[in-house]
C-alpha cells in the first residue's frame, strides 16, 4: 500500500516545487501591475499612477474610486483621465463624449491628461497628416476637439544635454491662479490650440498651450498634454503638489478613470443581483424552489392506507349488478320494456312454455306505455310483470327466484 502512494506523492511534490517559483513570479507582476496601461492607478512601477490613489485615499473627508465599470454613473466631483494617447482621443466614439460631456454639465471636472510623446514618430507623423476620409484628421482632437473647441498641435522639444529623455519648461501665464508653481518640468511634444475665447491658457512654452481650462455647462475641462506630473515616478522625484492640489481641489469624491484606458471590469449577473440590491428576490426564488422540491418529495396530503394483499373484494351477483345497470343507464320509463327484452332473450329461447307468460307481459307493457305520459306507472307495472312470473309456469318449472329481471 505505501509502495503504491509514494509515486503520486513523488509527483505531486516536484510539480509543487516546479509551480511555487511560477506563482511568485506572477504575484510579483500582479503587484507591480505593469499587466495594465501606462498612467493607469492600478500600477505601482514608474509609469503608474497608483502612489497618487493611494495618497488621497489616505486623505480624511474624501472618497478615492477606480471607474471599472462604463455603465456606473459618475456621482460628480473630480475625474481624473490620465495617460489617453492622443490617436485615442481622436477616437472616442460619440456615447463616451456624451456621457463626459453630461458629467461636465452637471458640475463634474474632467481632467484630461494625455500621455506625454517626447519624440515625433513616423507613426505620430502619419496619423497627423495622411488624408483620410474623416472629416477632422486623426491626432488632432478628433469629435472631442470638435466638440469643445480644440485642437492638437506638436512643438519640437529641445535636445537635452545628456542621454535623459528630451524636456523642457512650460511657463505659467498670467490666467494662472498664483498658487500653482512659476514653471514645470515638461516631457511631452504635445501642444493644445484652443479655438475658443472660453479657453484659459494656465502654461504654455514659448507661444504654445501645454495646460488650458474651460468651463463646459456647470462643470470644469482641463487638458494636459503631458501626463507626468501624475505618475508614480513624478511623486518621487519631481512632485508637484500645488499643482496636484489645484486638479484635485476641494472635491469630495475623486474617480480614476480606467474604462477609457481599456481596463473594463463586465459584471456578472450576481454583480448586477449586488449592484440593484436583489438580495430578497434570490432569497423568495430559493425559498420557492426548497418548497417545490419538499412538495415533489412530500406530498401536503397524508398517503392513502392500502389494503392488505389478502383483503378480499366484495362484491354482489349478476342480478345485482343487471339492476345496478338498469339504475344508471335505463330511464325509469323504459324499465318495463327493458326488463322484458332482457327476459325474453334469457328465458324464452331455451323455455318454450313460457310464451303465454311473455304475451302477458308484454300486454302489460303495451297498456302502459298507451297511457298519457303523466299517467304512466312504469314501476308499478314492472311490479306487476313481476307477480305474473311468480305465479306463472316459472314456478312449475321449478325455477329459481331471480329469472326476471325486475325481481333484482
Amino acid at each position: 500500500m505505501l509502495k503504491r502512494l509514494l509515486l503520486p506523492a513523488l509527483v505531486l511534490a516536484v510539480l509543487a516545487l516546479g509551480l511555487a517559483p511560477l506563482v511568485r513570479a506572477l504575484r510579483l507582476r500582479l503587484a507591480a501591475g505593469d499587466i495594465y496601461p501606462p498612467y493607469s492607478s492600478l500600477r505601482a512601477d514608474p509609469l503608474g499612477a497608483r502612489a497618487l490613489h493611494d495618497a488621497l485615499a489616505g486623505l480624511p473627508g474624501r472618497e478615492v474610486r477606480r471607474r471599472l465599470d462604463p455603465l456606473a454613473p459618475s456621482a460628480g466631483g473630480v475625474r481624473l483621465l490620465a495617460g489617453l494617447p492622443a490617436g485615442e482621443l481622436a477616437g472616442l466614439g460619440d456615447a463616451a463624449l456624451e456621457e463626459l460631456d453630461a458629467f461636465l454639465r452637471a458640475g463634474g471636472r474632467l481632467v484630461l491628461a494625455l500621455r506625454p510623446e517626447p519624440r515625433r514618430t513616423r507613426r505620430t507623423w502619419l496619423a497627423e497628416h495622411q488624408l483620410t476620409n474623416a472629416p477632422v484628421l486623426p491626432g488632432t482632437g478628433g469629435p472631442a476637439g470638435v466638440r469643445w473647441k480644440f485642437r492638437l498641435a506638436w512643438q519640437d522639444l529641445p535636445a537635452p544635454a545628456d542621454d535623459g529623455p528630451p524636456a523642457d519648461f512650460a511657463q505659467r501665464t498670467t490666467n494662472a491662479p498664483a498658487a500653482l508653481p512659476a514653471q514645470l518640468a515638461w516631457r511631452s511634444g504635445r501642444t493644445l490650440v484652443p479655438e475658443d475665447d472660453a479657453w484659459r491658457v494656465l502654461y504654455a512654452r514659448g507661444d504654445a498651450a501645454v495646460l488650458a481650462a474651460r468651463r463646459v455647462g456647470a462643470g470644469e475641462l482641463v487638458v494636459l498634454t503631458d501626463a507626468f506630473p501624475l505618475a508614480n515616478e513624478a511623486q518621487r522625484r519631481a512632485r508637484e503638489t500645488a499643482l496636484l492640489a489645484w486638479l484635485v481641489g476641494g472635491a469630495a469624491v475623486v474617480e480614476f478613470d480606467e474604462v477609457a484606458l481599456g481596463v473594463a471590469q463586465t459584471p456578472g449577473v450576481a454583480g448586477l443581483a449586488r449592484r440593484y440590491r436583489l438580495h430578497g428576490l434570490a432569497a423568495g426564488l430559493l425559498l420557492l424552489a426548497a418548497l417545490f422540491v419538499w412538495r415533489a418529495a412530500r406530498p401536503l396530503a397524508p398517503p392513502e392506507a392500502e389494503p392488505p394483499p389478502d383483503a378480499a373484494v366484495r362484491g354482489g351477483d349478476a342480478a345485482t349488478g343487471l339492476a345496478r345497470l338498469f339504475q344508471r343507464h335505463v330511464p325509469a320509463a323504459d324499465l318495463p320494456r327493458t326488463s322484458l327484452e332482457e327476459w325474453r332473450r334469457a328465458v324464452l329461447a331455451h323455455r318454450p312454455e313460457c310464451a303465454e307468460l311473455a304475451a302477458r307481459l308484454a300486454a302489460r307493457v303495451e297498456a302502459d306505455a298507451a297511457r298519457p305520459f303523466h299517467l304512466r306507472d312504469p314501476l308499478g307495472t314492472l311490479a306487476a310483470m313481476h307477480a305474473d312470473a311468480d305465479a306463472g309456469p316459472r314456478r312449475r318449472a321449478g325455477g329459481a327466484p331471480g329469472d326476471f329481471p325486475a325481481s333484482a
